[in-house]
C-alpha cells in the first residue's frame, strides 16, 4: 500500500526567538489540511538546542502537536554530531535485508563535487565522505535526503538520488514555493 512521506528540514523553532514562527504555522496548517502518513524532520528542528535546552523542548512539543508519526534527525542547531554515526549506519544497513533504503541525514554528503577537499561546515567533511558514499552504494541506499544548506536541489551520484530539502524556516509561503518548480517546501514522496 502506498504511503505519503513528508521530509522537512531546518525549522529553527524557539519559544524565545520566534523569527520563524509564521513559517511554522503555515507548515502546520498544511499538515493539518492534508496529513501525511509519516514525517521525517531532517535536522535543525530547534534554533539553538546545544545551548538552550528550552529550544529543544519547545521544538519537540511543536512536532508532537502535529499528531503525525514522525522521526527527527539531529542537526547542528540541535545536538553536536557523534563520531559513532558511521559505524551505527553500517550496522543498521546490515539488517535491512533486500529492502531499498532512504537515508535521512542533516548535512549533505557533498555540495556539487564529491571529490572537493575544501574544508567546510556545509557538508560532510571530505575524509569521511567517500566512506559514507561507499557504505550507501554497497548497502542498497536508493535515496539520501538531507537539509542544512537551506536550498532545494536534486542530483544523482553513483545511482543514488540525493535530495536537499529547503529550509522551512526560510520559506516565504507555500503558494510561492508551489509556483516555483525548483523549490518545493516541504519535500513529499508517495510510493511503496
Amino acid at each position: 500500500m502506498p504511503i505519503r512521506l513528508i521530509h522537512v528540514s531546518d525549522t529553527h523553532l524557539s519559544r524565545t526567538h520566534g523569527y520563524f514562527t509564521d513559517n511554522w504555522r503555515a507548515f502546520k496548517a498544511e499538515m493539518e489540511a492534508a496529513p501525511p502518513d509519516a514525517l521525517v524532520h531532517g535536522g535543525d528542528l530547534s534554533f539553538n538546542g546545544p545551548v538552550a535546552e528550552g529550544d529543544l523542548a519547545f521544538a519537540a512539543g511543536e512536532m508532537a502537536s502535529l499528531g503525525i508519526p514522525h522521526r527527527v534527525i539531529s542537526g547542528n542547531h540541535d545536538l553536536p554530531e557523534e563520531a559513532a554515526q558511521m559505524a551505527a549506519l553500517r550496522d543498521m544497513l546490515g539488517t535491512r535485508g533486500k529492502r531499498p533504503v532512504m537515508l535521512f541525514m542533516h548535512m549533505p554528503p557533498f555540495d556539487m563535487d564529491p571529490d572537493d577537499p575544501t574544508r567546510t561546515t556545509s557538508v560532510i567533511p571530505h575524509p569521511g565522505r567517500a566512506a559514507l558514499l561507499d557504505i550507501c552504494v554497497a548497502n542498497g541506499v536508493k535515496v539520501i535526503c538531507c537539509g542544512h544548506l537551506h536550498i532545494y536541489r536534486q542530483m544523482r551520484h553513483r545511482g543514488i538520488r540525493i535530495i536537499w530539502a529547503p529550509a522551512t524556516a526560510m520559506s516565504t509561503s507555500s503558494a510561492a514555493c508551489a509556483n516555483a518548480a525548483a523549490s518545493p517546501a516541504p519535500a513529499m514522496w508517495s510510493g511503496r
